[in-house]
């Protein structure tokens, strides 16, 4: 980054790449910006890490967008569920992506 970009951001806080990774998201706004649309991610609401909930997450298999205000901020997934490293193998709809706040999960 140039000299004069840092001190822009530095007078006005947090360059937007640090305010987008600390910003609350959704599911849909967190797969938009993955790598094919977040197919393949393994995603897990925020609220799981808060409760220490160990190898539960989602493996994301398919995702609808629906676009709001020129944004895909909203939609459907569906995927694999694991819970404390146990899964069934059932593709299901992921409950929860508007509502809940959303991470990727990192083993």
């Amino acid at each position: 980054m140039s000299k004069i970009a840092t001190e822009i951001f530095l007078k006005h806080g947090k360059t937007p790449i640090q305010k987008f990774t600390e910003k609350n998201k959704s599911l849909f706004a967190l797969l938009n910006v993955q790598y094919d649309n977040g197919i393949g991610s393994c995603v897990l609401p925020k609220e799981w890490v808060a409760k220490d909930f160990n190898d539960c997450y989602y493996e994301i298999k398919k995702v609808k967008f629906k676009i709001n205000k020129k944004q895909p901020d909203h939609g459907k997934a569906w995927g694999i569920k694991y819970w404390r490293g146990v899964t069934d193998s059932k593709i299901i709809k992921v409950p929860g992506g508007y509502k809940k706040d959303w991470t990727l999960y990192k083993s």
